[in-house]
């Protein structure tokens, strides 16, 4: 951090070089005036120290306090003891001072000076007051009444490292500290530099820093000037300072004209805003109007889609209930489906093994000639009751056809099986095998019908009517009524036995 001198004879350069190594020192500024012209306490400050300022001046007093609100402020003297002192105000200077004659000369050189009254106090008052706590460096600036201020210094613990004792006439060159040198150097101090206004005294415990006092301020200090002090060397500085806040000044009365131009148009268009700002609101107060209206339209179609969706959603629920529903029908059909297509197969292979058995092939002759008689049933049965009705024809056709059946063995064994179904037809047939004897019977005349179902028709009343009344008196007439029972109940889809 650059160190800025603000000291009116570069006092703070020369603390500063011998202390820079303390960090947060303590320091004690009697006489301390401004809070930043001529000030030695504010480059320290600045630097984290803090300290103690005496200050009669009302003026200054306020200014210190409320520039540096974390240190102490005294607004008195200090002299060899305490009490009230007659003081001698120059306001906006520091050349107010407690010696009356000192005070005559500044108000012979043309000074404005105030008599008042301020209260007193010593040295040891203010260093007791501090706690007994280590001080780095002590300033004592009093106009004139430096010898009264170290009259106030009793012999004590406390020993700032560094002294610094204004040592000469206020406003001229004339050495004073001849009056007063004994009492410091008697407190175990030793003199180690004058800058031309100020005698500088190093305590005996910190002779190691009697060095850093053996050259005046120069190029190897690295400091800057602020350009507050009120000395002569910085009054180039100073007027440019003045020339620099003049021309701010200047800029500044500028802006604030320029300011107030644009406030004036500021002002315009802000009439201009509002009245948009107005015909804004009032097309915004239309469109809410219209939103309004649409978002009631909005609103009813929404419940009108909400009901159909209801709706749709009942209906839907619905058509899933039915189509669960129909799914378990399918299911059940399926399932029955599937059991009658089982039941098929199962026939099927039993119909495939009845087609691939032994009996279906010896039979095939039978089955085809029961087809054949099926096809032919009308004509077989009008050959049957023309032999039925003719009992030589009959007995002449059956010798053969037991003659016939005798010679094949396969026909045979189908013919049995076949009368095994008509076990009275069997017995008779078998005893007219056995006899071969046909009783003779009145003979019935056989004509060809011309109209086959009346005729057969007829003929069965008719056959039936005989049967009745014919007694089976031999075994010709019984085969007879037997095969025309026979046959009839073929007719008629029954058996004879049944």
């Amino acid at each position: 951090m650059t160190f800025v001198s603000y000291a009116q004879n570069f006092e703070d350069v020369m603390l500063w070089r011998a202390l820079k190594h303390v960090e947060n020192g303590v320091y004690i500024d009697i006489g301390a005036q401004h809070p930043v012209i001529d000030s030695v306490s504010l480059a320290f400050y600045e630097h984290g120290w803090r300290g103690v300022h005496v200050e009669p001046n009302s003026n200054y007093a306020q200014l210190l306090r409320a520039n540096r609100p974390d240190e102490t402020v005294i607004q008195a003297a200090v002299c060899a003891r305490a009490g009230i002192l007659k003081f001698f105000e120059i306001a906006d200077t520091g050349l107010s001072t407690g010696d009356a004659q000192i005070a005559e000369q500044h108000r012979s050189a043309g000074f404005a000076v105030r008599e008042v009254n301020v209260p007193c106090v010593t040295l040891d008052s203010i260093f007791e007051s501090c706690d007994d706590r280590e001080f780095h460096w002590l300033k004592i600036d009093a106009e004139g009444l430096e010898q009264q201020v170290l009259q106030g210094w009793k012999p004590s613990k406390v020993r700032p490292w560094v002294v610094v004792v204004e040592s000469t006439v206020p406003s001229t060159q004339v050495e004073s500290h001849d009056k007063w040198e004994n009492l410091i150097l008697d407190l175990d101090y030793q003199f180690v530099y004058f800058d031309g206004l100020n005698r500088y005294y190093l305590s005996k415990a910190h002779l190691e820093l009697k060095d850093m006092f053996r050259a005046s301020p120069n190029v190897f200090d690295e400091f800057v000037l602020s350009g507050t002090s009120s000395a002569s060397f910085c009054f180039l500085l100073n007027n440019r300072l003045v020339s620099s806040e003049q021309e701010l000044g200047a800029q500044v009365a500028q802006g604030q004209v320029e300011v107030q131009r644009l406030t004036q148009t500021l002002a315009t268009r802000e009439q201009e805003i509002s009245a948009q700002v107005s015909q804004g609101q009032e097309e915004v107060r239309c469109l809410t109007q219209t939103h309004a209206t649409r978002e009631q339209e909005l609103g009813a179609q929404v419940v009108q889609g909400q009901n159909e969706l209801a709706g749709s959603l009942a209906r839907g629920q619905w058509l899933e209930n039915e189509l669960n529903i129909a799914k378990i029908k399918i299911d059940e059909l399926n399932q029955h489906s599937h059991h009658w297509w089982m039941a098929a197969e199962s026939l099927n292979r039993q119909l495939q093994a009845v087609y691939a058995s032994h009996s279906w092939r010896l039979t095939l002759p039978l089955r085809a000639t029961s087809s054949l008689i099926m096809k032919s049933k009308r004509k077989i049965i009008a050959g049957v009751f023309m032999i039925i009705s003719a009992p030589r024809l009959a007995r002449f056709t059956l010798r053969h056809a037991l003659a016939y059946v005798n010679k094949h063995p396969k026909i045979k064994m189908s013919a049995i099986k076949l009368l095994a179904r008509f076990p009275l037809l069997k017995a008779h047939i078998k005893a007219f095998s056995q006899s071969n004897i046909i009783m003779s019977k009145p003979r019935v005349s056989f004509k060809k019908p011309q109209n086959s179902m009346k005729i057969v028709s007829k003929a069965v009343t008719q056959a039936e009517s005989e049967a009745e009344t014919v007694t089976p008196n031999s075994l010709g007439t019984d085969i007879q009524l037997n095969l025309h029972r026979a046959v009839t109940g073929w007719r008629l889809g029954r058996r004879v036995d049944e």
